[in-house]
């Protein structure tokens, strides 16, 4: 996923009050534009390109000074009211934002509170069974019973110490069982899922940008290298070197404009949403080294010679995951061949590249599929969805019936 922020003044933010402002403005203040949404948080703007990636380039020049006037007098007209006395004594996030501070000085006595989700960004499963994901709303990370939906605390907001952690947008379960966090300000942590203390891994930030290009990926091959993709930036893959304190261009020579998500799938293998192609495509990192899976020719990118059958990806292929047999399942946002706007999930077979309908409006029952941001296969062959459209919630889907139901509900 693709945000850009914008920087309110903290000592002007209170984040206990943020569903206190939703009479003004609401919490998330939605705004579509030529394909493009905004969404206000507590003072923040955060952006999610929805610009056809073929087109993006253009249209990001194009709309660049009308959007900026935009956003700032809406940015003025949605800012939170100032702090007043009794603001922090508890808080939305259930442990209070003076628990120790997110600056982590406390020692992380918050840690295992229970805590309200307000919008997730990016999920994994953990060894236990158990869900981690990152709250990019309310500035934590947190553990989700995968029975009850129930979260608790595991880092920010005054559990773990170390440096702040503000909007973590992508989260990575590491071999050791550490969790690698990217911000949505492009900072790379690794924090210890069992105390949430947090090492600063890279400061990829860029000096006096109002609107930081976030990472739309982060994962880790065997070998114990740490990778992240870009979607607006460049390069669109790159391995963190923390001692030379960089990112290393490793972006195969055919893949630009735009990767939305990584998967390592072993060795120094992994697999990368390619959204200019509209592919599936394996990489071998950090070699110059690429074999397509599965994509729909549109002659935007480099020409490829079409891989697998069945419906096309829409123009915005969002988020990949693997289940054990090797079936990749894609979440695939504004697929028009189903609908305007409709979104659905596609199963593909890795050998062939053919797309198969998992879930949608005409396959399975449940809530609809608005916005997929990230997902994920549990334990017991289950998806779980993060999907814009449902804040604070987690949709199951069945793959082999597409039925769909919230997460403890």
């Amino acid at each position: 996923m693709v945000f850009m922020d914008w920087d309110a003044p903290k000592s002007s933010v209170s984040k206990s009050r943020t569903n206190q402002i939703a009479g003004k403005c609401n919490q998330w203040f939605n705004m579509r534009w030529h394909g493009i949404r905004l969404e206000f948080k507590q003072g923040n703007i955060i952006m999610s390109n929805r610009i056809s990636s073929a087109r993006f380039h253009f249209a990001r020049r194009a709309i660049g000074t009308v959007l900026m006037t935009a956003i700032f007098a809406i940015g003025i007209a949605c800012q939170p009211p100032e702090n007043t006395p009794g603001d922090n004594g508890g808080g939305d996030n259930g442990g209070g934002n003076n628990g120790g501070g997110d600056n982590g000085g406390g020692g992380g006595s918050n840690g295992g509170n229970a805590v309200a989700i307000d919008q997730l960004a990016a999920i994994v499963l953990d060894t236990d069974g158990s869900l981690i994901g990152a709250d990019v709303v309310g500035d934590q990370i947190v553990r989700i019973d995968r029975a009850t939906g129930a979260a608790t605390l595991v880092s920010g907001n005054g559990a773990g110490s170390g440096p702040e952690l503000d909007s973590p947008n992508g989260v990575f379960l590491d071999s050791d069982g550490s969790l690698l966090v990217t911000t949505l300000k492009r900072l790379i942590f690794r924090i210890d899922a069992t105390n949430g203390n947090r090492t600063l891994l890279l400061d990829a930030s860029i000096a006096d940008d109002p609107f930081p290009k976030s990472f739309s990926g982060i994962a880790a091959t065997d070998d114990g290298s740490v990778y992240v993709t870009n979607f607006v930036l460049e390069p669109d893959i790159a391995r963190v070197d923390q001692q030379a304190g960089e990112l290393v261009n490793v972006t195969p020579a055919n893949i630009s404009n735009g990767v939305n998500d990584i998967v390592p799938i072993g060795g120094n293998r992994a697999l990368v949403v390619d959204v200019f192609r509209r592919a599936i495509v394996e990489v071998a990192l950090p070699d110059d080294n690429e074999t397509i899976i599965s994509n729909v020719d549109t002659q935007a990118g480099p020409v490829d010679t079409e891989v697998g059958t069945g419906p096309d990806f829409g123009q915005s292929p969002r988020t990949i995951t693997v289940a054990d047999d090797g079936t990749i399942y894609e979440g695939d946002e504004a697929n028009s061949s189903f609908g305007l706007g409709v979104s659905v999930i596609f199963a593909i077979d890795p050998a062939s590249g053919n797309r198969t309908l998992v879930s949608g409006p005409d396959n399975g029952e449940g809530p609809d599929i608005g916005r997929p941001i990230d997902l994920i296969v549990d334990d017991e062959g289950l998806l779980l969805l993060i999907d814009g459209n449902h804040p604070g919630q987690l949709i199951v889907i069945d793959p082999q019936t597409g039925d769909r139901s919230f997460l403890g509900v």
